[in-house]
C-alpha cells in the first residue's frame, strides 16, 4: 500500500463498510442448523423404517416356515387323535428315529424334485451304502410321506433322455422300466412315452 492519503482513506472506508456489513448480515447458522437437523432426522427415520421392516419380514418368514412344517409334518408336531406330542422329548430313541426319518424324507424330496427319480429308485438310493445309507424303516417313512407325482417324474426323465441322448421312445421306455435304470412302473413309463413330443 502506498502512503497516499486518498488510498488510506478509501482503505479505511472499505474496512468500516466491511465491519458494518458483518454486524448487520443475517445469521445463516440457524438456517444450516435446521437443515442439518432435518436431514439427520430423515436419515434416522429411514434407518428405523428399514430395521422395523426387516424385523417384520424376518418374523413373517419364520412364521411361514413354521406353518409349512406343521402342515407338512403334522404327525411330528402332534398326534391328531390324542392331541399329544407324537414323540416325547425324553424318549431319545424315538427322537433319533424321527430325525433320521425326516432327514430321509428331505433327501427323498431332493431325489424326486431334482433328479426325477422313481419311487423304487428313491427307496434304493436312500438305503444304499453309496447313497443315503438310511435304515429301511427311515427310507420307507420317506417314501410313504413323500408327495411326488411319479408319472411327471417319469416324463421329465424321459424328456431328459430324449434331449440329451437322442434316444428313441422304445429305448426310453426300456430305460425307465429297467431294474438297472430308472425303475419306474410300466404305467408310469407308458405315461411318459405317451406325453413325449
Amino acid at each position: 500500500m502506498s502512503n497516499n492519503p486518498t488510498n488510506q482513506r478509501n482503505e479505511k472506508l472499505r474496512q468500516e463498510q466491511f465491519e458494518t456489513w458483518q454486524q448487520n448480515k443475517p445469521s445463516n447458522s440457524k438456517k444450516w442448523w435446521l437443515i442439518g437437523c432435518g436431514v439427520g432426522s430423515g436419515c434416522l427415520l429411514v434407518i428405523i423404517l428399514i430395521f422395523v421392516g426387516s424385523a417384520i419380514l424376518f418374523t413373517a418368514i419364520i412364521e411361514t416356515d413354521n406353518e409349512a412344517n406343521i402342515q407338512e409334518y403334522p404327525e411330528i408336531i402332534q398326534d391328531s387323535k390324542t392331541q399329544k406330542p407324537a414323540f416325547s422329548l425324553d424318549d431319545s430313541s424315538n427322537k433319533e428315529k424321527s430325525n433320521d426319518s425326516n432327514r430321509a424324507l428331505e433327501k427323498a424330496k431332493i431325489y424326486s424334485d431334482t433328479l426325477y427319480m422313481s419311487k423304487q429308485g428313491i427307496y434304493d438310493q436312500l438305503t444304499s451304502e453309496y447313497g443315503g445309507n438310511y435304515t429301511e424303516e427311515a427310507a420307507q417313512y420317506a417314501i410313504d410321506h413323500l408327495k411326488a407325482d411319479y408319472k411327471e417324474n417319469a416324463l421329465k426323465a424321459a424328456k431328459s433322455y430324449q434331449k440329451n441322448f437322442n434316444m428313441s421312445k422304445n429305448k426310453i421306455y426300456d430305460q425307465l422300466t429297467s431294474q438297472f435304470g430308472e425303475k419306474y412302473t410300466e404305467e408310469e413309463a407308458q405315461y411318459a412315452i405317451d406325453h413325449l413330443k
